[in-house]
């Protein structure tokens, strides 16, 4: 998962979702990025593998992944 600063609501949040590959973080996909004033990523559970590759696939959209993201978190903790 890739996160980076939203200015309007002051947050870090997801902004896209990337691959490690040689050691280098590779984006897929639309990143909306509002800022450049912090980019980084995050991993996730292999369980919403299936949810970020169908936003690279244009299925899903950011709301949606943030979604699952959100209702993965709560049932974790």
């Amino acid at each position: 998962m890739l996160v980076g600063y939203n200015i309007e609501q002051q947050v870090v949040e997801p902004i896209g979702v990337g691959r490690i590959e040689n050691n280098q973080v590779i984006s897929e996909g639309v990143v909306h990025l509002t800022s450049l004033d912090y980019l980084g990523y995050a991993q996730v559970h292999p369980d919403l593998a299936e949810a970020l590759a169908l936003y690279v696939e244009g299925e899903l959209s950011l709301q949606a992944l943030k979604a699952k993201l959100q209702a993965a978190s709560q049932q974790a903790g």
